[in-house]
């Protein structure tokens, strides 16, 4: 039993990985009478961070998908 034993976990948290990209798309929608461009600019790069971070694990995942499946 190595790392990535069991695909079916990892297609869970792929699943899991999916939902978190719902929920970063529905905060990435502004409204456009933002007057407060420090708050507007805190939301635009906490967003710009979760992608990135959401991007890495969906490549590890993917990487460990593959390691279950071969």
């Amino acid at each position: 039993m190595g790392v990535g034993a069991n695909p079916a976990i990892w297609f869970a948290v792929a699943a899991f990985l999916i939902v978190i990209r719902f929920f970063i798309d529905l905060g990435k929608e502004t409204k456009m009478k933002t007057s407060n461009l420090v708050k507007s600019g805190l939301s635009l790069a906490t967003t710009a961070f979760a992608e990135t971070l959401w991007a890495i694990a969906t490549n590890v995942v993917a990487g460990f998908v593959t390691l279950s499946i071969h």
